[in-house]
């Protein structure tokens, strides 16, 4: 039997009996069996996201609860005021939990240096001015003609996307590696791990570095095809010079990591700062292609620009979902 199905049984049974004590005033009981229930089914949960320290954590708590329900009850005068003074103090525990929470999240958003992982400018509000600028480069606003060399053009962008997946894969391969590597010490998991990843993970980023030397050839060649003032112009420098970035901030993250990993609880921070920056590779390159969005969506250009914007799009959905370091 699954183990879903299993436990989904479990906790069904459970939720039988606790309804047949409620209903028989068994309240103490019933709540407890509930709760019991309940945390029973997080046990699945458990076993597919954490670890065995989640799962004892579970059990633990689940025959404390079961102890509570199964004591002998107070009288119903005292249950009653307990009652009452039991839902105040939980309201209170919630309050204060809630505003402890938000005040923490603030206070570390906006302390400066005070992120765990990478980019810094996504949690740094003193590092913005490290992040590319979408200002450095100014779009021509010009009719849009026909490039003299589109197979020119369309190759060199090819290049490009090439270049940034295949460094998103590198980060990918090392952050969900850091990440389970992580938790395989924190929760007493046993998440397989590439071999080495590390290493394979740096040798796809060195695959990257040297389709990027391929990129910046190509890049060179199609930009020489094209006049300064023709508004296909300044997408292809946008693009070189957020290459540019990328790889200039790969090196950073190869000496960070290999200082976080030192420690077990350093995986963690390793993992964030490759999550952090897989994102914003993908997020830059959107911007950027919104930037200039006028151009690359001329129907006349489409033949050389829409594997082009296709593969970016790719990239950038990659880690849309990520909230980084969670």
């Amino acid at each position: 039997m699954k183990p879903a199905l299993r436990y989904g049984l479990i906790v069904g049974v459970a939720v039988l009996a606790a309804r047949g004590w409620l209903a028989d005033a068994r309240r103490r009981q019933g709540c407890a069996m509930l709760a019991a229930a309940l945390m029973a089914m997080e046990i699945w949960l458990a076993e597919l996201y954490l670890g065995r320290l989640m799962i004892a954590t579970l059990i633990l708590m689940i025959v404390g609860v079961l102890i509570y329900g199964y004591l002998p009850a107070p009288p119903e005068s005292d249950a009653a005021t307990r009652r009452r003074k039991s839902e105040r103090f939980a309201l209170f525990v919630l309050a204060i939990g809630v505003t402890g929470s938000l005040a923490t999240y603030l206070a570390y958003k906006n302390a400066p240096g005070a992120y765990q992982g990478s980019p810094s400018f996504f949690m740094d509000p003193s590092q913005k001015g490290s992040e590319y600028s979408l200002t450095r480069v100014v779009p021509v606003t010009g009719p849009v003609s026909a490039p003299v060399s589109p197979d020119v053009i369309h190759a060199a962008l090819d290049a490009d996307a090439r270049t940034f997946d295949r460094l998103l894969a590198g980060y990918h391969l090392l952050e969900r590696n850091y990440t389970w590597d992580f938790h395989n010490h924190l929760f007493l998991r046993s998440w397989p791990l590439v071999p080495d990843y590390r290493v394979a993970g740096l040798q796809i980023v060195a695959e990257a570095r040297r389709l990027r030397a391929d990129a910046d050839t190509r890049g060179a060649a199609a930009r020489a095809t094209l006049r300064d003032d023709d508004p296909l112009a300044p997408v292809l420098d946008d693009i070189a010079g957020y290459l540019a970035f990328t790889f200039d901030r790969s090196v950073v993250l190869e000496r960070m990591s290999g200082g976080f990993e030192r420690t077990p609880a350093g995986l963690q921070h390793a993992a964030h700062l490759y999550e952090g920056e897989a994102k914003y590779l993908g997020t830059g390159l959107s911007e950027i292609v919104k930037k200039h969005g006028r151009v690359l969506n001329t129907p006349m250009l489409a033949p050389v620009t829409r594997d082009f914007m296709s593969a970016s799009d790719a990239i950038y959905q990659a880690y849309a979902d990520h909230i980084v370091g969670f």
